[in-house]
């Protein structure tokens, strides 16, 4: 059955924040260098995007599609986070142009 597997979907939801462990992380890195929502909250938050972008292509024969369902990472702070070889993303704000476009890929995806 895996062979068969096309599509691959992973969900992250970031629903629990535990203060007792951010804050005194937070406070280090504010108190040290002045950064310490980044290391607190930007940084891991931005590390589990990139871990589940990366369970989506394993080997190099792999194909797929990440999609960032979050109108942030259109923020610089985020943006500067992409790795390089993301340059060619694309933003979309209909749910219709991401449909043609998840399609486009999809038929090209043996090409």
């Amino acid at each position: 059955i895996a062979s068969e597997i096309t599509g691959k979907r992973y969900d992250i939801f970031e629903i629990v924040h535990y203060e007792e462990l951010f804050t005194p992380l937070k406070d280090y890195f504010e108190k040290t260098m002045n950064t310490g929502f980044d290391y607190a909250y930007t940084y891991p938050g931005f590390n589990k995007v990139l871990q589940a972008a990366g369970r989506v292509i394993r080997s190099s024969t792999d194909k797929g599609v990440v999609v960032i369902a979050d109108k942030r990472i259109t923020n610089y702070r985020y943006l500067s986070l992409l790795p390089t070889h993301w340059n060619h993303f694309k933003r979309i704000n209909k749910s219709y142009e991401l449909k043609k476009e998840l399609n486009i890929f999809w038929k090209n995806k043996n090409t």
